[in-house]
Parts: C-alpha cells; sequence; structure tokens
C-alpha cells in the first residue's frame, strides 16, 4: 500500500503515526458513508424556523445539496438544480432539500434563498457551519457537496453527483 510505502522511507515516529492517523480517518468516513447503510440521523431549521428530521422523509427518495452564501460553485449549480426540479416536478417520491451551512439564518435567508431562490426544501444546519450535527454527522468537509438517501433511509451514496449529472441515480432510485 502506499502507507507501507511511506513508512519504509520515512523515519520519523511522528510522522508515521499522524499518516497513520489520517489514512485511519479516511477509512472511518468511507464506512460511515458506505451505500446500503443507514442514514445519519439529522435535525435542521426550515425558513420557517421549524425543527426538521430525516424521519421526515421516510418513503422518499432525498437528493440533498450542501451550500453556502459563500461558494460559488454551489450558486454555479443552481440553475441545474433547477433543471432536475423540474424534470421530477411529477415524482411524489423525490424530494429535493437545499441544505445551508451559513453561520446566521438571516445570511441564508437574505443572501441565499431571497436572491438565489434555489429549489427544494430550503433547510439550515445552524450556526456551526462546518461544526453543525448534520456536517459532522455526513462528515462534510467541503462543499458543494450532494447526498442521495433512497426511500428507506439508506446512503445511495454520501458523494452524489451534481444536479447536472446525478439523474441516472435519482431514476434508478425511484423504481419500485
Amino acid at each position: 500500500s502506499v502507507f507501507d510505502l511511506l513508512a519504509a522511507s520515512v523515519h520519523d515516529e511522528f510522522i508515521i503515526r499522524s499518516v497513520k492517523s489520517q489514512v485511519e480517518k479516511v477509512k472511518t468516513k468511507k464506512a460511515i458513508l458506505s451505500p446500503g447503510t443507514a442514514a445519519p440521523y439529522f435535525t435542521v431549521e426550515d425558513l420557517d424556523g421549524k425543527r426538521r428530521t430525516l424521519s421526515e422523509f421516510s418513503n422518499k427518495v432525498l437528493y440533498v445539496d450542501v451550500w453556502a452564501t459563500t461558494c460559488g460553485p454551489c450558486i454555479a449549480q443552481f440553475d441545474n438544480l433547477a433543471k432536475l426540479a423540474k424534470k421530477f416536478e411529477n415524482s411524489p417520491h423525490l424530494e429535493i432539500l437545499s441544505l445551508n451551512l451559513d453561520n446566521t439564518k438571516e445570511k441564508w435567508i437574505r443572501e441565499g434563498v431571497l436572491k438565489y431562490r434555489p429549489d427544494g426544501i430550503q433547510l439550515w444546519a445552524g450556526s456551526k457551519n462546518f461544526s453543525s450535527e448534520f456536517a459532522i454527522n455526513y462528515l462534510v468537509d467541503a462543499i458543494p457537496r450532494y447526498i442521495l438517501i433512497d426511500k428507506n433511509g439508506n446512503l445511495i451514496t454520501g458523494f452524489a453527483p451534481g444536479p447536472d449529472k446525478v439523474e441516472p441515480m435519482i431514476i434508478a432510485a425511484l423504481e419500485p
């Protein structure tokens, strides 16, 4: 493995332990978000201040768009998200969740929702950004990030393609 090659060529025990620790973290991430595993639970807030949970969306395929107002690549995908929403507007078994990681609700609403009007159910992860319950449970350390969850609440993938490429996966997930 790459780690074994590195360990053979590096003689500093501190560096070897640090790299090994990082490798273990990556393995853990992959295990937590493995396809077919139960999607991590979450509680987030909607535009009305109501707490929303994963269990509310049972029996639905969920496509989650994780974004922030400061993320240019996130905002650049909103047109593709709108096209995706339009294609599936008559599908009662798909929900698009637009989950924001801004640090204030006011910023999310003023500089995000009102300015860009992204498609989907508008949700806010809370004031902790990448340290929010959602970001921690889904190992979100970069955005844009897309997550696809099946009707049974299991992960299809914690690292789904963007809205311009995910359609075949959604179609497959919606099949009986």
